[in-house]
Formats: C-alpha cells, structure tokens, sequence
C-alpha cells in the first residue's frame, strides 16, 4: 500500500485562514504535479483526503481532475492543521489502498516524520508548497514506512 502526501499549492492570502482559495500559481502547481504523477500509480488510487481548509480541499480537486481519477475526495478532521499526528498514523496503517493525503504544514512535515522514523521532531522532509511525498507500507514493524520519492515544484 502506497500513501502520497500532499501539501497544498500556493494560496491567496487573506483572512479568514480556512477560506483562502488557491492561486492561479497553485492550480498551475498542481496541474504540473498531475503531469508527472506516474498514471500506473493514478490507477491505484483509492481515496484522497483532504483537510476540511478550502486550499487544501482545492488542491485535491485539481489534484482528481488532472489525473482524470474516480475515486472519492473525503474530509479527514485529522489532516486540519494542528491535527492528531500519532492517532493519525494508526490510522494509516490500518489502509488498505493507495491514499493521497493534501494537508499542510508544518502538519505534513510533522506526519512524514512519525511515519518514518517514529519521531516528529526534527523534521526529516522538508515540504514545499505542492510538495508530493511517496510512502510504501512494509510488515516490518521495526520501518513500517519505506520513502520512494518526493517532487517539489522547482524539480518541474
């Protein structure tokens, strides 16, 4: 089982903080990400969650369309930022079907970090805005998180 982690594109700023759209740049980042998205691994995709933030939500939209993709966009509370990281990660491992997560940060960089190394702090990856995180599930409860990749927008 695969889980992609997400961070969301560039936003508008402004207040209120929930309600922040994203950018014509971010829709952008977004479509580039989905061109370069392997469609072996789109095709296995079994869920996106998605903070309930609009700029998070958004970027899983765009995220679904680029890619052409059927399977459902949920609301987790979990991937709001400040969210449960441990509660969470119990969560994940309990999945069984490829998962994309769009959150934010420092959230997404707390969460790869307990899922990597069973520690948050200090952060082992570094998550730029459309910023996508490959993770594999192993048996081994040692290093039950294996990383095969990450794209940053600047790769593209």
């Amino acid at each position: 089982m695969k889980l992609y982690i997400l961070r969301h594109a560039d936003a508008a700023a402004g207040f209120p903080d929930h309600e922040r759209p994203l950018t014509q740049k971010g829709i952008d980042q977004i479509t580039d990400l989905t061109q370069r998205f392997p469609q072996k691994a789109a095709k296995e995709l079994g869920a996106i969650w998605h903070s309930p933030l609009v700029r998070a939500a958004q970027t899983a939209e765009c995220f679904k369309k680029g890619l052409g993709l059927t399977c459902p966009l949920q609301i987790s509370e979990s991937l709001h930022p400040g969210g449960p990281i441990e509660s969470l990660a119990s969560e994940l491992e309990s999945l069984n079907q490829d998962t994309v997560l769009v959150g934010h940060n420092p959230h997404c960089e707390l969460l790869s970090s307990f899922l990597l190394k069973r520690s948050s702090h200090p952060p082992a990856i570094l998550f730029k805005k459309a910023g996508l995180l490959c993770l594999e599930y192993s048996s081994d409860p040692e290093q039950p998180w294996i990383l095969r990749w990450y794209l940053i927008p600047s790769l593209f």
